[in-house]
């Protein structure tokens, strides 16, 4: 049988006034719970994963013309930087990886044509078959977790100096198929990049595609990375370099570096006055 304290004191001898009194415990306010910053609603349908593809295609060009600032995020390795390093916010950020357009690749005797959002490790076993030298740099970027989620898409996107696949994309001569609300247009790689962290990308357009000529029988193609640590590390320079060779002489070169300016950039110079007719020995 439970006592108050008055019956207990008196039970016991002791005054009731002299009982230390139970005060009640206060309730807790109310947790105020944040409001969302809620941004004007902008007249589009939204692309789900249940949507069909023709939808999400046609959702994504929809979100990109309503929010022309908002990021492209993918595989999010360098977007991901900019959250965790930079504190940074995005009020909006357009997904990218459920359009399945941007994930395909296509594979030909005359090209390889891979999705912007097609990761390093679906894109792997083509580049390892067409360009060995290709596929032991991107070996090299980061660890496998990595290389299952970022996208050569986000690489080139992210526009920096010393990412590692541009410079070998644009001695490979490489083009880029841009697609906006009005079309597709098609650049070389070597012209997107205008300066540092600036390309020739328009607010309302997204990279959709890389296509890569295949090698021929007299082209040989090799890269180089100079970093700190051989595996998952940032490069200090990067030098790719495609040959055609007749006769045992240089007749063609394509020579591009990374971390020698403020974009990768092609050395035309190094091209005309180093290699062109000279024998490979």
């Amino acid at each position: 049988m439970m006592r108050s304290p008055e019956t207990f004191a008196v039970a016991q001898g002791i005054a009731p006034s002299l009982m230390p009194r139970v005060r009640p415990v206060p309730s807790r306010p109310p947790t105020r719970r944040r409001r969302r910053t809620q941004h004007p609603k902008k007249s589009m349908k939204l692309a789900t994963r249940n949507s069909s593809p023709r939808e999400r295609s046609a959702g994504l060009m929809d979100a990109r013309t309503a929010y022309p600032d908002a990021p492209l995020l993918s595989g999010g390795t360098d977007l991901g930087l900019s959250f965790s390093k930079g504190r940074e916010h995005f009020p909006v950020t357009i997904f990218t990886q459920n359009v399945t357009e941007l994930r395909a690749i296509e594979d030909t005797t005359e090209a390889l044509t891979i999705g912007a959002a097609a990761t390093y490790t679906e894109a792997l076993p083509h580049i390892e078959e067409a360009y060995p030298s290709f596929a032991t740099l991107i070996h090299r970027i980061g660890s496998r977790q990595i290389r299952n989620v970022g996208t050569l898409g986000g690489n080139i996107g992210n526009a920096s100096p010393i990412g590692d696949t541009p410079p070998c994309l644009i001695a490979l001569d490489a083009k880029l198929r841009l697609q906006g609300p009005g079309g597709a247009r098609e650049i070389p790689l070597e012209d997107y990049f205008l300066d540092y962290r600036k390309t020739d990308l328009a607010a309302d357009e997204v990279i959709a595609e890389i296509d890569i000529p295949k090698l021929t029988n007299d082209q040989v193609f090799r890269t180089y990375k100079v970093s700190k640590r051989y595996d998952q590390d940032i490069s200090a320079v990067i030098g790719a370099f495609r040959l055609t060779i007749e006769d045992g002489v240089v007749a063609q070169a394509r020579i591009a570096f990374g971390g020698m300016a403020a974009t990768p950039k092609r050395a035309a110079k190094c091209e005309a006055a180093v290699l062109l007719g000279k024998a490979l020995e």
